[in-house]
């Protein structure tokens, strides 16, 4: 016979136990809600780590390779993406995807509104499946076409606030390097997407690297940052000490995590929400356990006293 069955039947309250029935069905509807409440809270989560994690990580890839150097502004350093880095990077077992970006900052103005924004251009080695995930209304860029082009796709947040649609135009100023004068650009909106997330939705417009790069007089091997996709981002930290030793020595490797520390430091306090939940569950369940055994033995112990029969 099934130990833990004999135990359970044993101790289980018969007819005669009137008192002890209800306690029971009482603490195991409390134990399988307790269970329920863990399993769900865990998973809830986990879940919520995992969703803002995958949405960080699809617009800004696992590793970045920047320019070493102390540039912290929008105005990025340019770097030679050369075809034998690229092949190089390629050739890594760890890495799935290889793509040149790069970032500058814009200012936004429509009829009665102003808005600093950061365009990041992107190309046709561009990773596109979060965008098309994260998009609501129109199409990507044609950043696939032969010629630059002028289409941008902006994020709901900033379409909302300057009143923009797909099909509408957007005029963008510049300041590049030394100048004093504002360059003007002329784009025209092609779709809209939306992260959930304000870091990105309140600061970056999609358009063509090759605009930034005739901005900043930038070649066509030059690039702002180069993303690298990995296959196990378990093993990021490791990664990305591997490519610091092999990538040029005027080049360093970034993790997402030290890009937005802020992000996921947040998102492992999480765990300490989820540790308190799972202790004062379990604490609870013990409890009732505790306190349906105690029923169980004063019930039988008054029986036994009443009616003199063995318990066994």
């Amino acid at each position: 016979m099934n130990f833990e069955y004999f135990i359970a039947r044993h101790i289980a309250p018969d007819k005669s136990e009137n008192y002890a029935k209800p306690v029971v069905r009482i603490s195991f509807v409390s134990i399988a809600l307790g269970l329920a409440l863990m399993i769900v809270s865990i998973a809830v989560v986990v879940g919520f780590k995992n969703s803002i994690s995958a949405k960080i990580i699809g617009f800004t890839a696992h590793l970045q390779i920047v320019p070493f150097d102390n540039n912290e502004s929008a105005e990025e350093t340019p770097l030679i993406a050369d075809t034998l880095l690229l092949q190089k990077l390629r050739s890594q077992k760890d890495i799935v995807h290889v793509q040149l970006t790069a970032r500058k900052a814009a200012v936004l103005k429509t009829g009665d509104q102003i808005q600093g924004v950061v365009l990041k251009g992107i190309g046709p080695d561009y990773r596109t499946d979060f965008l098309e995930e994260s998009l609501v209304e129109g199409r990507l860029p044609d950043v696939f076409a032969e010629n630059r082009t002028d289409e941008v796709m902006v994020s709901q947040y900033l379409a909302d606030l300057l009143h923009l649609k797909p099909g509408d135009d957007l005029r963008a100023w510049f300041i590049t390097g030394e100048e004093a004068r504002a360059r003007g650009r002329k784009f025209v909106i092609s779709g809209i997407y939306k992260t959930s997330l304000e870091e990105f939705d309140s600061r970056f417009i999609i358009g063509d690297i090759r605009h930034i790069r005739r901005l900043n007089g930038w070649g066509n091997d030059q690039a702002g940052s180069i993303e690298v996709y990995l296959n196990d981002e378990d093993h990021l930290r490791e990664t990305a000490l591997e490519l610091h030793r092999t990538t040029p020595y005027d080049m360093r490797v970034l993790t997402v995590l030290d890009e937005y520390p802020q992000i996921f430091n947040w998102l492992e306090l999480l765990d300490m929400n989820v540790i308190v939940i799972l202790v004062l569950l379990v604490s609870v369940s013990a409890i009732t356990m505790i306190s349906t055994l105690l029923v169980l033995i004063i019930e039988r112990t008054r029986l036994y006293h009443f009616t003199g029969n063995d318990l066994g």
